[in-house]
């Protein structure tokens, strides 16, 4: 048997998405084919948890010319 070395909190932050400078949120598990992320943690929608955001998306900056 091969003896890995893993970063077992990085990878619960990951997992979870709880890390706090985790901008991009978590998927909706409720919603799938959306885009919708839940930016405070793991997605609750089953159990009566707050709603998803739908993510902002960058305004295109225009160029003279």
């Amino acid at each position: 048997m091969t003896q890995v070395d893993v970063d077992w909190e990085a990878l619960a932050l990951l997992a979870h998405g709880t890390a706090r400078d985790d901008a991009a949120g978590v998927p909706c598990a409720a919603r799938p084919s959306t885009r919708y992320r839940h930016l405070d943690g793991p997605c609750r929608c089953f159990v009566g948890g707050p709603a998803p955001e739908f993510p902002s998306t960058p305004v295109p900056s225009r160029r003279a010319g």
